[in-house]
């Protein structure tokens, strides 16, 4: 996880110096292309917890 992160990071500091539009762009196509699949990572991990949460409900005793 820690290498998505930096990565996201590394795409946002190369867009604000980039000066081609082009490549200004690209980078910033890149970089929503980063952030949705971080997107995507962290709702199938809140839906692991919850699952996770609902079967330890079933399981752990209640006082």
């Amino acid at each position: 996880m820690g290498e998505a992160k930096e990565r996201w990071r590394e795409l946002c500091e190369k867009a604000v110096r980039e000066q081609d539009q082009e490549k200004f762009l690209a980078t910033i196509e890149e970089l929503l292309e980063e952030l949705e699949a971080k997107e995507a990572r962290e709702a199938k991990e809140e839906k692991m917890d919850g699952l996770g949460q609902r079967m330890l409900g079933n399981v752990l005793p209640t006082h």
